[in-house]
């Protein structure tokens, strides 16, 4: 059966942001994921599509970071969340307010593929991965390429 994932990613924009945007929009079985800098626009795009997933980087003040949380929970309980926070205590306050999952900023990429992999429902991310590092494998006799003129 085909799947039909719906994700967000709340962030600013940035290089991360676009790499990340286009490594999930790329998976198949992934219908959209859409970009939102301001969590009042995320609130309503929630309430109305209920994304799947929902990944947040954006740096708020914590009273209003445990209050967006709560409400995307209420709004959409069955919707998988990754926070990056900046700290200890903005990582307790986004699991006490109902994270799936939480990663403080300058994790390795190890660890935020993990994490992400947990949110993206079934294997799609983990399956991509794989067959990233099978032409990676594959290439890696090959000439590298140079992004630079010689």
């Amino acid at each position: 059966m085909e799947q039909h994932l719906r994700g967000m990613i709340i962030a600013k924009p940035g290089r991360i942001r676009e790499c990340v945007h286009a490594m999930l929009a790329s998976l198949s079985g992934v219908e959209s994921v859409e970009l939102i800098e301001d969590p009042e626009a995320a609130l309503k795009f929630i309430a109305k599509s209920s994304p799947n997933f929902v990944l947040f980087g954006l740096q708020l003040p914590n009273p209003q970071f445990q209050s967006f949380l709560r409400e995307l929970k209420l709004k959409s309980p069955e919707t998988k969340t990754l926070v990056i926070v900046d700290n200890i205590v903005q990582q307790q306050s986004a699991k006490v307010a109902g994270a799936d999952e939480v990663l403080l900023q300058g994790a390795t990429a190890e660890k935020f593929i993990d994490a992400l992999s947990k949110i993206v429902p079934s294997n799609l991310l983990k399956e991509h991965l794989a067959e990233c590092a099978e032409a990676k494998k594959s290439s890696e006799s090959e000439e590298p390429l140079h992004l630079t003129r010689r």
